[in-house]
């Protein structure tokens, strides 16, 4: 935050109005990384109930297809990732990097 408000002292601004819009962009970009984090945990909850729901299907057809069950398993293992990545973010959206664009 402070390289931003330098930044925009450096192109015109004085350091208080630098301050402040420094301080309202952090803002912004933390309530988007949280967004998104909330959208990663939900998507991980439905994932990770893949298999689940592919095991119970298959235990009441009797039938065990290895193939269709390794997709499941990695759905799942999938969905863990993102809603551990999906916490992560809600906790700490500072730790989130890159820009806010590309999620």
């Amino acid at each position: 935050m402070e390289e931003v408000a330098a930044y925009l002292t450096v192109k015109g601004l004085n350091r208080s109005e630098a301050a402040e819009i420094a301080y309202k962009a952090y803002k912004e970009r933390a309530a988007i990384v949280r967004r998104n984090g909330i959208w990663k945990i939900i998507a991980g909850i439905l994932m990770m109930c893949v298999p689940l729901i592919a095991y119970t299907a298959f235990e009441t057809a009797g039938r065990f297809p290895i193939r269709i069950s390794l997709i499941c398993y990695g759905i799942g293992i999938l969905g863990a990732y993102f809603f551990i990545t999906g916490i992560m973010a809600v906790v700490s959206p500072k730790s989130e990097k890159g820009a806010v664009d590309k999620e």
